[in-house]
């Protein structure tokens, strides 16, 4: 009896690859389903099923730029560019698709790669620059643009990479663009085009473009993010970068300028989920160095930590929406009177702004000499005020009654003598200045519309 029952388990286990990942298959089918009525047509070119393993190799053409655009910027904060919007009208991707065929797994492998752009924008690339339409289509036969997913479609967990990049592109004017990505890796959860996390890595960035006589140069390597996403409003993402640099040179004005970085981070909150919305940001820089005109600056340590609280929700995620637009195309004469009315309605409803750090630790002028540097803190209250539009047009100074301003600025007196070199501070500051040690302190206030500096009023 024991054998029989072996038996039928050891023929059901083996049937099973012939039975097919249903998960698998009905998940492919509801994703091809949903982006077919946003005008994204799937087409099955090819379909290899073996005992273990099914490939399925997919056409998908953009039919309808309208349709499929509504349905990507549901999932974005932005806007696409005007000319974004034109090159994805028509263009066609290719994805390769292979999944187990033991219903146990739900690891589903893609390879989505760019294969052709639509016949309308290669004519018109082609008709202004020959050479960049040989590029594109040297580009696009050999798979240059390559990305490969692993998705768990139960879980939504997924990882993958995109494959180096390195090409070089010469104009029809002989300038020219070289370009190299190497190592971009990415995990996260959730919808692909929308996930709840997504953690991003490149090993390597660097882009030249050169010019007969000028040249500019940008480098980054560790480039590392991490995001988690509630909506496009309520989100926490850090991004850190552990060496950067911008090169520019120019033969005929001798212009040399050079910026160096090492280790920037940056993190960034947006909270819209209770009846105010809240902002928080905050930077940290070991150390930035840059040279100019025969001067060579050092920065170390350069932090600012800033949260902006209580917020009209209602007023900013319109002015959202509207900044949305306006990153790719102008806005209409009603849409920036709304843009105004948004954000009179801010200042309207009152809000809250914190810095708790603005500092430099330390700056060098000289080689292997550093001064003291500068720290801020400051707090600023806008009171809501319900009459904020009739005053702001008929009286708009009346509305300094509305804020309450406090701030602790402290600079080294060396670099205190540095910015007057740079700007003659100390001719309209100077009367308010206080001195300890080797500090110049302003401790500022604004209440009442009464401004102080150092307890002496402003006139």
């Amino acid at each position: 009896m024991k054998k029989i029952i072996l038996a039928i388990i050891v023929l059901v286990v083996a049937c099973l690859p012939f039975y097919g990942n249903k998960v698998v298959k009905e998940t492919i089918a509801k994703r091809f389903e949903v982006l077919d009525s946003y005008g994204l047509k799937s087409k099955l070119i090819k379909e290899d099923k073996g005992y273990l393993k099914t490939k399925l190799s997919y056409k998908l053409e953009v039919k309808d730029k309208e349709k499929f655009l509504q349905y990507i910027q549901q999932f974005s904060s932005s806007q696409l560019p005007l000319y974004t919007q034109n090159l994805i009208d028509g263009v066609e991707f290719g994805a390769d698709m292979s999944f187990n065929n033991f219903p146990l797994s739900d690891k589903l492998s893609v390879d989505l790669y760019p294969v052709k752009l639509s016949d309308k924008i290669m004519d018109e690339i082609k008709s202004e620059d020959e050479n960049i339409y040989n590029f594109i289509n040297k580009i696009l036969k050999k798979k240059a643009i390559f990305y490969h997913i692993d998705y768990g479609v139960v879980n939504g967990d997924f990882s993958g990479f995109v494959k180096d990049f390195k090409e070089v592109l010469v104009l029809k004017n002989n300038s020219s663009i070289d370009l190299s990505i190497e190592g971009i890796n990415f995990n996260g959860k959730g919808l692909l085009i929308a996930p709840e996390t997504l953690r991003t890595s490149i090993k390597r960035f660097d882009m030249q473009l050169s010019k007969k006589d000028e040249n500019v140069k940008i480098t980054s390597k560790g480039f590392k993010t991490v995001s988690n996403f509630e909506s496009d409003t309520t989100y926490i993402s850090t991004i850190h970068v552990k060496e950067g640099s911008f090169n520019y040179t120019n033969k005929i004005t001798s212009e040399d300028f050079k910026m160096e970085l090492d280790s920037l981070t940056l993190e960034g909150s947006s909270n819209t989920q209770g009846k105010k919305a809240k902002f928080f940001a905050k930077a940290d820089i070991d150390t930035l160095k840059i040279e100019a005109a025969a001067q060579k600056y050092i920065f170390k340590n350069f932090n600012y930590d800033i949260l902006l609280n209580n917020v009209d929700k209602k007023s900013f995620i319109q002015l959202q929406q509207l900044a949305k637009i306006a990153s790719s195309q102008e806005l209409t004469q009603d849409e920036e009177l709304m843009a105004q009315k948004n954000m009179l309605e801010i200042f309207a409803n009152g809000f809250d702004l914190k810095i708790a750090d603005l500092s430099l630790e330390k700056l060098s002028t000289q080689k292997d000499k550093y001064i003291e540097g500068f720290k801020i803190n400051a707090l600023l209250h806008v009171e809501k005020d319900i009459d904020f539009v009739k005053k702001y047009q008929t009286n708009p100074s009346s509305l300094a009654n509305n804020i309450t301003f406090k701030s602790n600025v402290v600079f080294s007196k060396d670099f205190y003598g540095v910015l007057n070199m740079i700007y003659p501070v100390d001719l309209v500051l100077g009367q308010y200045k206080k001195e300890i040690a080797s500090k110049i302190i302003f401790d500022i206030s604004l209440k009442n519309s009464l401004l102080m500096i150092n307890s002496k009023p402003v006139k």
